[in-house]
């Protein structure tokens, strides 16, 4: 989502999933941390001068607007088996467990995140 939102990241597959949410054409299944990792990776890129303050706020006002279902965690014990299973971070494996509990597609840039998804049948 990230990548999506910074000018210097932006790459079609990331515009395009984000595009679609605008849209209404796809739904954001997200854990309920989500708004606050994406916001401070914001407030990150703005420290490190990436983003100017009027840029930052507007980012974040978009980041609340957009049609995101917060959903509770999976069960602890069988994300580990996802993380284990997969080589995955076990942040990671919540967005690989979420999806494949949600029968919901995973859109994502990270490579191995990406082949877990294709495995579990629910790549974007």
């Amino acid at each position: 989502m990230l990548s999506g939102l910074l000018p210097d990241e932006q790459s079609p597959y990331a515009l395009s999933v984000l595009e679609m949410l605008e849209r209404g054409e796809a739904h954001g299944i997200v854990p309920h941390l989500f708004q606050t990792e994406v916001s401070n990776g914001l407030l990150m890129c703005h420290r490190r001068q990436r983003l100017k303050q009027e840029d930052l706020q507007a980012l974040l006002e978009l980041l609340v607007s957009m049609p995101l279902h917060k959903a509770d965690l999976p069960s602890l014990t069988e994300t580990a088996l996802y993380a284990q299973k997969h080589n995955l971070s076990f942040y990671d494996a919540t967005y690989l467990h979420l999806a494949v509990m949600q029968k919901a597609k995973l859109a994502t840039l990270d490579n191995a995140l990406r082949n877990a998804a294709e495995s579990e049948g629910v790549c974007f």
